[in-house]
């Protein structure tokens, strides 16, 4: 994933039930360039980044059992 531009998205879905904490810290960089109000939905675990405020999250039954679906938005940048 980390040779794919991401800057462009405005939904971004990851099913990252099974990512290491690892994983999501280098992917929530990698987020970090998209554009305010990009809306990610990721299970199992929210975005590790204070650029994402969560907005719902709701446990829904898969095939595999319970997952936890968060639902984030891209805050507005406030740096100038």
């Amino acid at each position: 994933f980390s040779t794919q531009s991401i800057k462009n998205a405005d939904f971004i879905y990851i099913n990252s039930t099974c990512f290491t904490s690892e994983l999501m810290k280098k992917l929530s960089i990698q987020l970090e360039t998209t554009a305010p109000n990009t809306t990610i939905i990721s299970l199992s675990s929210p975005i590790p980044s204070d650029q994402f405020t969560i907005i719902d999250k709701v446990v829904k039954k898969m095939s595999w059992g319970k997952a936890t679906i968060y639902i984030q938005i891209k805050k507005n940048s406030t740096r100038h």
